[in-house]
């Protein structure tokens, strides 16, 4: 699903508008949502019980997302001329902000509202103004690490969440 998403921004692209560069940074979010959700895991509460449950299960499902999707992204970023740097750094750090909220909240309801959050005060404004936003300007990259890295902090300092049952993440 996350391919086809990301197939159709990129003709939108190439008919003109910016789309894939505004989608890219939560193109990954719905599938980090689904690797650790309760709902599309029928052995949730096995998998969770097990000793390598917890952050290492939550990091290496994320890392398959990340595996299938941003090989993808690549190429046709390229092709549409975006810089990786432009969207490769929000992605990242929206899907360790997905965790990280997740562990809080629940990693699908985290998801939910950050690409909700996004699509309503990023991408919508940014295809009635036809412009991309400061936010993903290459002059932006660093405020994107600073993002991922607290992010990133605040998922280790929390990681115990992981693989409480009764957590909802």
């Amino acid at each position: 699903m996350t391919v086809l998403v990301t197939a159709v921004a990129v003709v939108t692209d190439l008919l003109g508008t910016q789309l894939l560069v505004l989608l890219a940074p939560i193109a990954p979010v719905a599938g980090v949502a689904a690797a650790w959700s309760r709902g599309m895991d029928p052995a949730h509460e096995i998998v969770a019980c097990t000793p390598r449950a917890g952050l290492d299960l939550v990091l290496r499902r994320t890392i398959a997302v990340l595996a299938v999707l941003l090989p993808v992204l690549l190429p046709l970023g390229w092709l549409i001329g975006a810089s990786p740097a432009q969207w490769l750094l929000p992605c990242l750090a929206f899907t360790t902000a997905t965790l990280a909220l997740g562990t809080l909240i629940g990693v699908r309801r985290a998801a939910v509202g950050l690409a909700t959050t996004w699509v309503a005060f990023v991408v919508g404004p940014s295809l009635v103004t036809a412009s991309l936003p400061a936010l993903l300007a290459p002059s932006s990259a660093g405020l994107w690490l600073i993002a991922c890295a607290v992010a990133a902090v605040v998922v280790v300092l929390r990681a115990s969440t992981f693989t409480r049952l009764a957590s909802g993440n």
